[in-house]
């Protein structure tokens, strides 16, 4: 086996979690897009498409927009890329009760059985899946297994902690702004 000369453990989340690419790429977390469709045109969320440019076409489009979870390839390549740097894999992902995402997940990780990889739905969406994801990725940087690296993101669902908020000014400014909120 090569020498692993990333990260312990990767930490993957989708789009769902609405986590900037820069806060993302700041604690190492691989994004795996959602994929938007309207009409006849599907774009691979925050890749292909940014969102702006889809609330414009939320204004401008006839067509009534969908969504559909990333595939198996999708995920399949994402665990095999990071597998080469990593002992272990923690997909932090959006609830199942919302999405197809974490099937697509687990058929992926059922074709890599030499791969470990465990997945944790988070029961959530948006910024508080984005936090779990981060605080999955801070115990990864921080030397923790993968088994303590998804047991800390389950340990967040359900508890108090934060909401963020990102501000955008007219001169393109951005700030964070959090505020208390209890994940349900």
């Amino acid at each position: 086996m090569s020498e692993k000369t990333g990260r312990r453990i990767a930490v993957v989340t989708d789009s769902t979690s609405d986590l900037p690419h820069e806060l993302a790429d700041e604690h190492g977390i691989r994004i795996i897009p959602q994929v938007l469709i309207m009409g006849t045109k599907t774009w691979r969320d925050g890749v292909d498409i940014d969102p702006p440019a889809f609330y414009e076409l939320l204004q401008t489009s006839p067509d009534f927009p969908a969504s559909s979870q990333p595939s198996v390839a999708d995920f399949r390549e994402a665990f095999e890329e990071l597998a080469k740097d990593a002992d272990g894999i923690a997909a932090i992902l959006v609830s199942d009760e919302l999405s197809g995402t974490i099937n697509s997940a687990r058929m992926a990780k059922e074709s890599l059985p030499d791969v470990p990889i465990e997945i944790v739905d988070t029961r959530s969406v948006s910024a508080q899946l984005g936090f779990i994801a981060i605080a999955a990725a801070q115990a990864a940087a921080a030397g923790a297994d993968l088994q303590t690296v998804a047991d800390t993101a389950r340990a967040m669902i359900g508890k108090e902690a934060g909401d963020a908020f990102l501000v955008t000014t007219p001169a393109g400014e951005r700030a964070y702004v959090v505020e208390e909120v209890k994940f349900v």
